[in-house]
C-alpha cells in the first residue's frame, strides 16, 4: 500500500468499526430484551425505528459540528482525538512498527507487562486490600478518550463513595443509572 495506503486503511477501518459496533450494539440490545422478557418482534421494530432515526439525525448532527469550522482543530472545542489514534493505526498498518518513535515498542511492552502485573496483584490480594489497587483499564481510559472524562470519573467515584456511606443499598441499585446519566449530561455540553 504505497501513496494513499493510509487513506484506504482509514476507510476500511471506518467501515469495519461501524459494522462491528452496530452488530455488537444489536446483540447487546437483544440480550437485554431477552433478560427483560420483551418480545423479539417489538425489539426488532424498535431497532428499525432507531436505525432510521440515526440515518437522519447523525448527518445533521455532524453538520452542526462541521459548520463551526472547529472540528479537528488541536486547541479548538472539538479536537477529534480519535482521528489521530486511527491515523496512527493506519500508519502502523501500512508502514509497520518501524513507523513508531524510537522507544515506543519498549514502552508498549513495559506498560502491557505493568498492567498485567497490577491485575495479577489485584486478583491475588484478599478482597479487603484488592479493592484498593487501581484498575489499569480505568487508569488508561483518560489517555484514550481524553483527560476531561477522568475528572468526571473522579467526581463520580467520590459521589459514589459518599452515597455508599449514606445508603449502600440505593447506591448499589441506582449507581450505574445515575453515573450513565451524569456522563450523558456532560456530553450534552459539547453541542455548539
Amino acid at each position: 500500500m504505497q501513496g494513499n495506503g493510509i487513506i484506504v486503511g482509514l476507510g476500511i477501518c471506518g467501515v469495519v468499526f461501524a459494522a462491528t459496533s452496530s452488530a455488537a450494539g444489536l446483540m447487546s440490545d437483544f440480550r437485554t430484551a431477552y433478560i427483560c422478557l420483551a418480545a423479539p418482534r417489538a425489539m426488532f421494530v424498535a431497532q428499525l425505528i432507531g436505525q432510521l432515526m440515526g440515518a437522519i439525525l447523525t448527518p445533521l448532527t455532524f453538520m452542526i459540528y462541521y459548520l463551526t469550522g472547529q472540528v479537528n482543530v488541536p486547541d479548538g472545542p472539538y479536537p477529534a482525538p480519535f482521528s489521530t489514534i486511527y491515523r496512527g493505526m493506519a500508519k502502523i498498518g501500512t508502514e509497520g512498527f518501524s513507523a513508531l518513535p524510537r522507544y515506543c515498542g519498549a514502552l508498549m511492552l513495559a506498560f502491557f507487562v505493568g498492567g498485567m502485573l497490577i491485575c495479577l496483584v489485584r486478583d491475588l490480594l484478599p478482597k479487603k486490600y484488592g479493592r484498593l489497587v487501581p484498575s489499569p483499564m480505568a487508569m488508561g481510559l483518560p489517555f484514550y478518550i481524553g483527560a476531561a472524562s477522568a475528572i468526571d470519573f473522579w467526581m463520580g467515584s467520590i459521589i459514589m463513595h459518599i452515597w455508599e456511606f449514606i445508603n449502600k443499598e440505593s447506591a448499589l441499585e441506582l449507581g450505574s443509572t445515575v453515573g450513565a446519566g451524569l456522563l450523558v449530561g456532560d456530553g450534552l455540553w459539547s453541542i455548539p
